[in-house]
């Protein structure tokens, strides 16, 4: 942590400084890795605190890159038995080292940036973003910690939901709305493509299956053969629990 004594060092109470990814990531790990202690995560030396795997779910928190230095935080759940495509390749997040958030949560001051030029101003004056440039360390400091206290109860309350995949069933329904669609239609991978995995994982298979095809068939960035592979490791998913 020399760097940040530095900074203090070198830089008056105001002024302007901006830092690197790699102190940014020293100043997360200073201030955030103490308060994931709570939960039990531990940090992946990058932008990841995350659980051990729990009836095939691990949940995670991330800090999420955004443009302008500034960040979020992602409050998020993987299941160790749900593939996803890589290329031409399905992958899955069995491990530590490849955590890909299945269901997720963004502050909501995120979602209303997307929604109108009033709910953009709010966003843009929204205390749930960091920043990696401000008037001093401090201020910097201040925005990390800030941001991770914006709503928190609401989100230790999300990721409490999720204790069976029956309660993971019920929340990735919650993320679709009563058209059948997304709530937000930049959620990647697709509340749909999750739900109907979770479905395969229960007595509801085939509601999973008929779900599956739905979405296979209006998805078009993946190929016909990477579909097809989804569709076999579907078939062979046993029920869980």
């Amino acid at each position: 942590m020399n760097f940040i004594k530095k900074l203090f060092h070198k830089a008056q109470p105001h002024t302007f400084i901006s830092i690197t990814h790699n102190e940014f990531k020293q100043l997360l790990y200073k201030e955030i890795t103490p308060k994931m202690l709570k939960y039990g995560f531990q940090y992946d030396g990058q932008y990841t605190w995350y659980s051990e795997i729990q009836n095939n779910m691990r949940k995670s928190v991330s800090v999420c890159l955004l443009k302008g230095a500034s960040a979020i935080f992602r409050w998020s759940v993987t299941f160790d038995f749900i593939p996803f495509p890589s290329g031409n390749r399905l992958t899955y997040s069995k491990t530590e080292k490849k955590i890909l958030p299945h269901l997720f949560e963004y502050p909501n001051d995120y979602y209303k940036s997307f929604e109108s030029e009033a709910d953009s101003l709010i966003w843009r004056r929204s205390s749930c973003k960091m920043t990696q440039m401000g008037n001093g360390i401090q201020e910097i400091i201040e925005s990390i910690n800030t941001a991770f206290l914006y709503d928190l109860k609401k989100y230790e309350n999300w990721h409490n939901e999720f204790i069976t995949i029956n309660d993971a069933i019920r929340m990735a329904s919650a993320k679709i709305n009563s058209d059948g669609k997304p709530l937000y239609p930049f959620f990647y991978p697709s509340p749909l493509y999750i739900l109907s995995f979770l479905l395969a994982a229960t007595d509801k298979k085939e509601e999973g299956k008929d779900l599956l095809r739905h979405y296979l068939s209006s998805e078009n960035h993946w190929s016909e053969e990477i579909k097809e592979k989804i569709t076999q490791k579907f078939d062979k998913i046993d029920k869980l629990h």
